[in-house]
């Protein structure tokens, strides 16, 4: 037996194992799981995740089938209709159905995000729009019936690893797909945004080729659906017809023209063609005004010709133009798409608080969340409750903090030290109970939250100035991104209670500073620039720029004040720097602007935004010493600028609207609003003097430690023209040069007096133009404009006199006229009024005038007519001896290095010609430098023959040096040269200033209310004091 056992497997004797022993055995001992256990768990398992995948996918086509069928119904019934004849709002209506259909797939399969929100960045630009065409409804037509074939994916599981025929998954297949379809989704958004861009003429005359780019995209559209399908291939065939009869519909519909295009073809053809106008000056602006072209008018309120960028538009090849808008377009695609993103965030967060929070938990601060809670305020409340309870709740905690500081440091005291009251608890809601602590360092904020500064607080708060204050402007508020990110919410206060209003002063100064560096930089420039900064100083943007800075009220100038808001704009200053360095410093629409800076108040930006702007101007200025600028630099340069101002324009209507929706007197409310920022862009007849202005605000920017710096020519938006040409060139491209010359300046004319280019010529012009080639004519515009610049004095001003625009050579202007806005050419200012083409009795031959033989911009001229009008009385008397010791002291030469005192009166026996010498009698007409230093006789003076001359001799050397002006003198009796016309401004001027002492009046009565307020608050803190006075004395023994 015993042996029978010992042989027996079954039967072997035990053994003693350790622990480690039977651990090991059981791994080693473990029965293996079979490979059919094993696969049958795992097909159990996928059948069960299939199944999982397969509720969740029917819940969801439960949960949004009728989103997405009404979706593909209602675009199926938008392609049955007649296309041709559906307006731009029934297919914005249309496609915004598409997006909703095309949000509940993408929250299926995420994979498809990146051409839903392009697709839907797009149209967002769209509906923007302040007006929309067919032509480019016709183009989204397209691109929506391509997105619809997406839709198709409502009936898949969301798990990108779905197999579908072919053994390809469906985000493995459609990723190259969708990765085309956002590339031409950005092309579509760049074409349109350029279309809308160009000016009617322009879109008018480039139709043909905006018709097939579109139509290539259309094309590019129909050819990404067909691949979405075969990509997805979830019907056996597709349906070519219907895809050839819809691309057919979309075609008619980008072809067919709008009646006012139909109206500009006629117009073309019965002045021989497109081609021939393109060539001739004169066509192009009937054009213009045919094709309802909107000719800006300047602010000598005589108006402009074509402009450089709008002929550029008209002669650069369509690819050109759209590649030179892909970065700009790029920039705000991107700031719309993260737009749209951010808004589907913060609306996920506003829901998920709505279901679980009350409306004190919805706000971010603790410090105003503590006092919403407390006030029991549901999701509004009136701006002045708002800011008198946020004061009390800071009042009160800082009082707190002192007497607790005060306890704790007597050593009688059983208060513990304010350490030791720190709440320790993890527990949101136990420290919520309590009110947040508050830094005894931060208590000098306490006192601009007072009275005083609430209407600046409650601007602050009160976006759209209906009088309430809603969790979302307070957490706008707290989380300002125009701020810095480590302010506390009272800093943010005393910022916008004050602060503010310093940053705005300092803005303002600095702004004045940067314009009168250009003004100056005017005269360094090289000539052939000269008359380009001259029209950006003329333009309307600098005029609203200075209207926007000058009704700033004067401000509390107290270090800790200056300190924050020199934090501030040194943040936002290196942001502004940072984003419109990435776009070129260029600004293409109104709408930019808020996409691009935000949709907040444009109070917050604005004045920020427009400095930065100027800053680069005069950087580009600076540069144009060395380097010729290309025409549309500074082109570009004042549409930017104007394209901010238009936008406070339109801050100021909503505004004006809201507060006469209000029962408020808008030009009251406007002159303490934004302390009054918007002053005189709603009352610009309310405006201060621009010369006068400028007298008592002469400052530089080496005053500010203004940052400028040295750019280069590949800094520049444009680059530098240039015009060379490979060897010698032809005598007709030389004969077609000089003619080019003059279309140029017909080109620029804003009158209706006689052209530059006679008819014979301008025939001829046309016939060498079609005889050059393509690469002859490019050399030749180029060298043409070059050398009208170069050699050819060219104002911004059209003759009183004979209508001829723009004046070239020399131009006068009248010292006696009395409105600065009376300027004649060379030739007509030697005619008597009656011999004008256009007569104007309020001139005569006997007025004085100045003399200009460089271009020289509207403000300059305005203050050369002030300048001369106060000196000329004293010039033109000393030569007879005379001496006026009660006169008024001779105003200081023009410049900042002319504020030196002007030298005595000079008497001499004898007006004499400085150059050559011959006498000067009063009956004679002669010339004088009104900007020569030391006002000699023997200098000032210069004969009607020697001064046309291009250099001077003897004393009359100084008078080449550029920024002496000379004036015309004709009548010694006349205004300008004997006071009287300085007298009569003197007297305007007297009422301007007894009204601003009496605005100063008014000002010394708020500051007494103010003192009244503080001495009120003094005694609440002696009181206070003394209370805590005697809880310190010691306990009586």
């Amino acid at each position: 037996m015993a042996g029978n056992e010992g042989s027996d497997p079954q039967h072997q004797p035990l053994v003693s194992l350790s622990v480690e022993g039977v651990e090991l055995f059981g791994r080693d001992r473990a029965p293996k799981q079979s490979s059919l256990s094993v696969n049958v768990e795992r097909a159990e398992n996928a059948l069960e995740s299939a199944s999982d995948r397969v509720q969740a996918v029917h819940a969801k086509w439960q949960q949004n089938s009728d989103v997405i069928t009404a979706a593909a119904t209602s675009f199926g019934n938008f392609m049955e209709s007649e296309l041709a004849k559906k307006s731009a709002r029934d297919v914005l209506g249309m496609a915004k159905k598409v997006i909703g259909a095309l949000d509940c797939i993408q929250s299926v399969h995420p994979f498809v995000g990146v051409a839903v929100v392009a697709f839907k960045a797009i149209i967002s630009f769209e509906v923007e729009r302040r007006e929309n065409e067919r032509r480019v409804s016709g183009l989204i037509v397209q691109g929506t019936d391509m997105m619809v074939t997406i839709l198709q994916l409502n009936g898949l599981p969301p798990d990108p690893k779905v197999v579908l025929p072919g053994q390809q998954t469906v985000q493995g297949r459609l990723q190259t797909v969708l990765d085309q379809i956002v590339k031409k989704l950005q092309e579509c958004g760049n074409a349109i945004d350029k279309y809308y861009k160009v000016t009617p003429l322009v879109r008018f005359a480039r139709s043909h080729h905006f018709g097939e780019n579109f139509m290539a995209l259309a094309k590019n559209f129909a050819d990404l659906k067909t691949d979405v399908l075969n990509a997805l291939t979830i019907r056996t065939a597709v349906r070519m017809e219907d895809a050839i009869s819809t691309i057919d519909k979309i075609y008619e519909m980008i072809l067919t023209k709008s009646e006012q295009e139909k109206h500009f073809e006629v117009e073309v053809r019965t002045r021989g063609g497109l081609a021939s106008c393109l060539n001739d000056s004169n066509k192009m602006l009937q054009l213009a005004t045919a094709a309802g072209e909107n000719m800006k008018v300047d602010v000598t309120g005589q108006g402009k010709g074509l402009s450089a960028a709008v002929l550029y538009d008209l002669r650069t090849p369509l690819e050109g133009l759209l590649d030179e808008n892909r970065g700009i377009f790029d920039a705000m695609l991107k700031a719309q798409t993260s737009e749209i993103e951010s808004a589907i965030k913060t609306t996920e967060t506003r829901l998920l608080h709505a279901f679980s929070a009350g409306a004190y938990e919805n706000v971010i601060d603790p410090h105003i969340r503590y006092v919403w809670k407390v006030m029991k305020w549901s999701l509004s409340v009136e701006t002045p409750f708002f800011i008198a309870a946020v004061y009390d709740h800071f009042a009160e905690r800082f009082a707190q903090a002192l007497r607790t500081q005060l306890d704790a440091s007597d050593p009688h005291s059983h208060v513990p030290p304010p350490s030791a009251l720190v709440p320790t608890t993890t527990n949101a809601d136990t420290i919520e109970e309590q009110p947040p602590p508050v830094s005894i360092a931060d208590e000098w904020c306490l006192a601009y939250l007072d009275i005083f500064y609430v209407p600046a607080l409650k601007e602050a708060f009160d976006d759209d100035t209906n009088g309430l204050v809603n969790v979302r402007e307070v957490n706008s508020f707290s989380a300002a991104r125009h701020l810095p990110e480590d302010w506390q919410i009272l800093r943010r206060l005393v910022y916008a209670a004050a602060g503010w209003h310093v940053e705005m002063c300092t803005y303002c100064a600095m702004v004045q500073a940067l314009l009168n560096k250009i003004v100056y930089l005017q005269d360094e420039v090289l000539p052939a620039n000269r008359a380009l900064v001259c029209s950006y100083l003329n333009s309307e943007g600098v005029a609203y720029v200075k209207l926007l800075t000058r009704g700033v009220s004067d401000c509390n100038w107290a270090t800790e004040l200056i300190e924050l808001a020199g934090e501030r704009m040194s943040v936002q200053g290196e942001q502004l720097r940072v984003h419109l360095a990435d776009i070129k410093y260029e600004i293409p629409s109104d709408e930019f602007v808020p996409l691009y800076f935000g949709k907040g108040r444009i109070e917050q930006y604005l004045l920020p935004l427009v400095f930065s702007l100027l800053r680069r101007h005069v950087e580009i200025i600076m540069l144009a010493r060395t380097e010729t600028l290309d025409r549309r630099e500074l082109g570009t340069a004042d549409s930017s600028l104007m394209h901010v101002m238009n936008r406070a324009l339109a801050r100021v209507q909503h505004l004006e609207e809201s507060f006469n929706q209000q029962g408020i007197n808008p030009k009251t409310k406007f002159k303490t609003f934004a302390k009054g920022l918007y002053r005189y862009l709603s009352d610009p007849d309310a405006a201060p003097n621009d010369v006068q202005y400028w007298r008592d605000n002469m400052q530089v920017p080496e005053e500010f430690d203004i940052d400028l710096s040295e750019i280069t020519v590949n800094d520049l938006r444009y680059g530098i023209p240039t015009a060379t040409w490979p060897g010698q060139s032809t005598a007709k491209m030389d004969e077609y040069i000089e003619l080019a010359k003059l279309s140029a300046l017909d080109s620029f004319r804003f009158l209706d007096g006689p052209s530059y280019l006679p008819p014979e010529k301008a025939e001829a012009f046309v016939k060498m133009k079609e005889a050059l080639s393509g690469d002859e004519l490019v050399y030749c515009d180029a060298r043409a404009d070059l050398n009208l610049r170069e050699t050819t004095v060219v104002h911004s001003y059209g003759c009183n006199g004979c209508r001829k625009s723009p004046l070239i050579d020399s131009m006068f202007d009248c010292l006696d006229c009395g409105d600065g806005s009376y300027q004649l050419c060379a030739e007509c200012a030697m005619k008597a009024t009656d011999e004008h083409d256009w007569f104007d009795p309020a001139h005569t031959l006997k007025h004085n005038m100045m003399r200009y033989s460089v271009e020289i911009s509207l403000h300059r001229a305005a203050r050369m007519t002030f300048f001369a009008q106060e000196r000329l009385r004293f010039i033109l008397t000393a030569d007879e001896g005379e001496s006026d010791s009660d006169s008024d002291t001779i105003s200081e030469p023009e410049g900042p290095e002319s504020r030196s005192k002007a030298a005595s009166h000079v008497a001499t026996p004898a007006r004499t010609c400085s150059n050559c010498n011959v006498g000067l009698v009063s009956t004679t007409e002669f010339y004088c430098c009104v900007t020569c230093f030391d006002m000699n006789s023997s200098k000032c003076f210069l004969c009607s023959n020697c001064v046309n001359l291009s250099t001077f001799t003897n004393d009359a050397a100084a008078h080449t040096a550029q920024g002496h002006w000379i004036a015309l003198i004709r009548d010694l009796e006349a205004p300008s040269a004997t006071g009287r016309a300085a007298a009569m401004r003197k007297t305007t001027d007297s009422e301007e200033e007894e009204m601003t002492v009496a605005k100063l009046g008014e000002r010394v009565d708020v500051l007494q209310n103010r003192v009244e307020s503080l001495s009120t608050d003094i005694e609440k803190i002696l009181t206070l004091v003394q209370a805590l006075a005697s809880t310190l004395q010691p306990p009586p023994e």
